[in-house]
């Protein structure tokens, strides 16, 4: 009895169908000429897995990380204001948080423009626009040269993925040939890790160095165009391979008969017919995981150890020629050991680190959920690795007060907001979501999902074959005249054969009701939890309302006391001031 629901429960779901081989879905070929037909049921653990990440849970997880985002972001404004009150920094005016701070660039480039105008005998105190304007050319124009270079690198590896594909597929191995797809991806994914971890550090160097030409007058303004332009260049060189497959592998590949080519010799990538969210989530996690283990954790301590030894080997080398003139049986005093580590460069790499990862586990969890759980491993190891290199591998830093995090918090404030459009795409285009609730509820005869794999698979008449692209040698009957394909288009014997059927129009409209309900409804429930959150919390008000009392008392006191010492004389006893009969007690805090 338990063993036949459980099979019931399990029937309910496609990847049951496409693991039953006495279906008999014979699959159209993956590639042209030296690919076979094929059996649906040889990619049964694909679909099993993609089943894990692909459910009905999905959309609830997804609702409930863009109110985890809100939250956060609620609770770190009061936290702000906390650590505001902790040091004293909530009166600190805008003016004096580093705003007025000139920057040495400007001041020597303002210097320099002022000795060239030294005959008209006026000081500038300013730069004009056109002083500005090259700098502000060379920006744009490197950005989209950036911009560039990462479609460039995906598109590479999208080359890649299409000829190693082909090539794979010529494998007369059966077991080879079943695990292709998962190959390729792997493979392809550890390549674009390398690409992204090469490119983010190229992409940081640029952005100092572009924003430099801008010539800001101030620091905060050059930390500030520092960040938006590093965070715009790496934010797109992580994301881009993931929204690829995400919102654009399989859309334009075509179908059997008129297939899209590139080189005009290889076809475009297709999805699985479980869905590409599989997919999706293979090419997060490698990235993510390669992220915080390679650059987030080995790079911090390993680069930094290297490059003192390095400048120690240098010191070492330069000064053996002038030893006698030195006392070289001096012990080593603290500043000598402090001169020699690494020189401080700021907390703009640790919070990059924090932002880009913030993105991973809010712009896509609808199709990787593991991903705030792994994000929190790391945050726990890069906690002990950042304290480690802050103490013993960096210089101290310069004090400086702030009394927020800045521009950094619009850019999570953003991050959260365009997370709720990706994940309710990624729910109604990557995912089974959508087309299985359209199939139970308008087109199931039982109002369960038995059919639904049938019912998404369209046929396609191996006569109709462009010359030159069957499969030349099969291990099927050669008299096979049917094959299935994943796609909603009306079979071979219709009047209108192969144009897109009328489930497809049904399904994409449910997916974009979908997307505007999903969007307004975490919109809304966002906007509802920032609203029932206070920005302060209810004991830093009353702490404030205390302190504001005891200041006006101490105000009305002095205030008394000088009135009192300036129209009597007073006499002065062990504990009180006497004022002819006025006695005023000392305020004790």
């Amino acid at each position: 009895m338990i063993q036949s629901i459980i099979y019931f429960s399990f029937s309910l779901s496609f990847s049951q169908e496409m693991c039953d081989e006495h279906l008999n879905f014979t699959m159209c070929p993956l590639c042209d000429r030296v690919c076979d037909y094929w059996q649906l049921s040889s990619i049964c653990s694909t679909a099993r897995a993609s089943y894990l990440f692909d459910n009905h849970a999905t959309v609830g997880f997804a609702i409930f990380m863009s109110l985890w985002a809100a939250v956060f972001l609620e609770h770190w404004k009061r936290r702000q204001r906390c650590l505001q009150h902790s040091w004293d920094l909530t009166g600190m005016e805008d003016d004096e948080v580093r705003k007025n701070e000139l920057r040495p660039a400007y001041e020597d480039f303002l210097l320099k423009k002022q000795e060239k105008k030294a005959k008209k005998k006026k000081k500038e105190e300013s730069l004009s626009w056109t002083d500005r304007l090259p700098g502000y050319c060379i920006n744009i124009s490197s950005i989209l040269l950036m911009v560039g270079v990462t479609f460039s690198a995906v598109s590479g590896v999208i080359l890649y993925r299409i000829i190693v594909f082909a090539v794979m597929s010529m494998n007369p191995d059966h077991e080879a040939k079943a695990n292709v797809r998962v190959t390729v991806t792997t493979t392809a994914v550890i390549i674009n890790l390398l690409v992204v971890l090469v490119l983010d550090e190229i992409y940081g160097a640029i952005a100092a160095w572009i924003t430099e030409l801008e010539i800001p007058k101030t620091e905060s303004t050059y930390e500030e165009h520092v960040i938006l332009k590093a965070f715009l260049l790496k934010s797109m060189n992580s994301f881009a391979p993931v929204f690829y497959v995400a919102f654009f592998k399989g859309r334009f590949a075509g179908h059997p008969g008129d297939y899209v080519y590139v080189f005009k010799d290889f076809r475009m990538e297709e999805c699985s017919p479980g869905g590409c969210l599989i997919e999706v989530c293979i090419q997060l996690g490698i990235i993510m995981l390669g992220k915080q283990l390679i650059q987030n954790n080995v790079f911090e301590i390993a680069i930094p150890k290297l490059k003192k030894m390095y400048r120690t080997y240098k010191e070492e080398k330069a000064g053996s020629a002038d030893e006698e003139d030195k006392d070289s049986k001096r012990e080593p005093q603290r500043w000598d050991l402090d001169y020699d580590l690494e020189p401080y460069e700021g907390l703009s790499p640790e919070y990059m680190e924090m932002v880009i990862q913030y993105g991973f586990v809010t712009l896509f969890v609808a199709s990787f959920p593991l991903a705030p759980v792994f994000a929190l491993l790391n945050n726990v190891i890069e906690i002990r690795l950042d304290a480690a290199k802050f103490v013993t591998e960096i210089r101290r830093p310069d004090a400086v007060s702030a009394k927020e995090i800045g521009i950094w918090y619009n850019i999570l404030s953003g991050i959260s907001k365009f997370a709720v459009i990706t994940n309710a795409f990624v729910i109604s285009f990557t995912s089974e979501f959508i087309p299985r609730m359209v199939y139970q509820y308008l087109y199931s005869e039982t109002g369960n999902m038995h059919g639904y794999t049938n019912h998404t698979l369209a046929y396609f008449n191996t006569s109709n074959f462009k010359p030159g692209t069957a499969p030349h040698d099969t291990d099927f009957d050669r008299q096979l005249r049917i094959c299935r394909y994943k796609d909603y288009r009306d079979p071979p014997w219709s009047p209108e054969s192969y144009q897109l059927s009328k489930q497809y129009w049904s399904v994409l409209a449910a997916r974009l009701a979908f997307v505007i309900f999903f969007q307004n409804l975490a919109m809304f429930l966002s906007m509802l939890v920032a609203w029932l959150i206070p920005d302060m919390p209810r004991s830093l008000k009353e702490q404030l309302k205390r302190e504001k009392a005891l200041l006006m008392d101490l105000l009305l006191t002095e205030e008394a006391d000088k009135q009192c010492t300036q129209s009597h004389p007073m006499t002065t006893t062990n504990n009180d001031v006497v004022i002819k009969g006025c006695v005023t007690n000392k305020l004790k805090f």
